[in-house]
């Protein structure tokens, strides 16, 4: 049984790993992570996808931060990961399972502020203001 779609597969075994990547972050909300831009569909690409694919693809990063923090993986996450490294063993996520001291910082900061964001939107109350117009009727902004 495949752990990735046909479409996903083609698509992640075109992304393999560059030298020239360059890194950068996303936010997974409620989570912070990092990338490569030699690992992460294009916008066309992802545009394709089903909302399914999409989480397909999302879980795989997820998992490889789940390694690079050394936390054991579920047998289930393990079984994807494994399924899905086998479908597609050229993509660059796959050839990128440890950091460099400077990686892991950029990693805690993006961690760090995903984390906070996800506070302030979680916590904070929103506040509309109401006004009431000449016909009586209400909006908000």
């Amino acid at each position: 049984m495949s752990a990735l779609t046909d479409t996903v597969i083609a698509i992640l075994n075109r992304l393999t790993m560059r030298p020239d990547a360059v890194r950068s972050w996303i936010f997974f909300f409620p989570v912070g992570n990092i990338f490569w831009n030699d690992e992460m569909p294009d916008y066309p690409d992802k545009a394709s996808f089903s909302a399914i694919e999409r989480k397909m693809v999302h879980r795989l990063f997820e998992i490889r931060r789940k390694i690079w923090h050394g936390a054991d993986l579920s047998a289930e996450d393990a079984a994807f990961w494994e399924a899905a490294r086998s479908e597609a063993p050229d993509w660059a996520l796959f050839q990128r399972l440890s950091l460099s001291d400077d990686d892991r910082e950029f990693l805690k900061q993006v961690e760090d502020e995903a984390e906070k964001a996800f506070e302030r939107c979680v916590l904070k109350p929103i506040r509309l203001k109401s006004r009431t117009r000449a016909t009586d009727s209400r909006s908000f902004r």
